[in-house]
């Protein structure tokens, strides 16, 4: 009713005091990513870092925008090398290593994409890793690497 009949310049928000502003910022931005609002879901994930500079989750999502919205890759690669820095859980570690195949698959080096995509297997399970390597295999590249030669090609690209 206040809006309707009084109204305001600009727009009031509640801000709950049991939520982290981190966490507002971050679920704000991830939301807007999952809509394609590139722009503003940078905007938001930014505001989330600035808070917490250390956050993996925020780091990748940003390197999701860069992988989505470029076709240059600059950003994504130096945003996952930064989240893999800080990445202490499984599935952050995975998904840094399966981003870091997605790279080298678009730089067209499918048995280096391999290498990352087997090697995010040895943190997280995931579907999205197996399937690529599935189609690595069918391109008649070696998709069982050693770990340890793994970890001498991964040393070898500075990550």
């Amino acid at each position: 009713m206040f809006y309707k009949y009084i109204g305001l310049e600009k727009e009031l928000a509640f801000i709950p005091f049991d939520e982290p502003l981190f966490d507002l910022y971050y679920l704000y931005g991830s939301l807007l990513l999952a809509n394609d609002d590139y722009a503003k879901a940078e905007e938001y994930l930014l505001k989330a870092l600035r808070i917490n500079p250390v956050s993996s989750k925020t780091i990748l999502s940003l390197a999701d925008i860069y992988k989505s919205k470029t076709r240059t890759y600059n950003r994504f690669f130096l945003y996952n090398v930064d989240a893999l820095k800080f990445a202490y859980k499984n599935e952050d570690i995975g998904r840094a290593y399966r981003n870091f195949g997605f790279f080298y698959v678009e730089e067209n080096q499918l048995d280096i994409a391999a290498v990352f995509y087997d090697f995010s297997l040895n943190y997280d399970f995931n579907q999205q890793a197996f399937r690529e390597l599935e189609y690595l295999k069918s391109r008649g590249i070696d998709t069982e690497i050693d770990t340890e030669e793994a970890r001498k090609i991964i040393e070898s690209k500075s990550i």
